[in-house]
């Protein structure tokens, strides 16, 4: 029976002599979805599309890390001889402090662009993106979460 169809309800509304609650049950019936399957065209596209980020990122980690050895090198010349156990030259120390900011800045770029990947992927494609980087890295959400070492 709806509550249109009670006429008291209607008139006098809830709660009433005939329904003392006005807490009403309802009803509904959910049918999930089946998931979004792709395309094999689509797998493969979006496999070449998560490698080639990952190709690019590793490209760019190996590029600096020669870039902040050859820097390493030039620190060391102009420091000198370090002191056994001491603390490392002022040149030396400003190359450790340069490669850290460098780092942490790489890697909140490659961490950026993971997630605006994932950010624009649709639901299907996300799942296959998990189902693709779940045995490597636990899923496409951590994977935007890892930097390249």
């Amino acid at each position: 029976e709806t509550l249109e169809s009670d006429q008291a309800a209607v008139e006098v509304g809830l709660p009433n002599a005939r329904c003392p609650s006005d807490h009403l049950p309802v009803a509904a019936c959910f049918a999930p979805l089946p998931p979004q399957q792709l395309g094999l065209a689509a797998a493969a596209a979006l496999g070449a599309l998560v490698a080639g980020v990952e190709a690019r990122q590793v490209a760019a980690w190996e590029a600096l890390r020669v870039q902040m050895d050859a820097a390493r090198t030039v620190a060391e010349a102009e420091a000198g001889v370090a002191v056994p156990g001491g603390r490392p030259p002022e040149p030396l120390v400003a190359h450790i402090r340069l490669r850290r900011e460098a780092e942490r800045t790489l890697r909140a770029e490659m961490r950026e662009e993971r997630q605006a990947l994932v950010r624009g992927m649709s639901a299907g494609e996300r799942d296959h993106a998990d189902d693709l980087l779940m045995a490597e890295v636990g899923g496409a959400l951590s994977w935007c979460e890892q930097a390249v070492r």
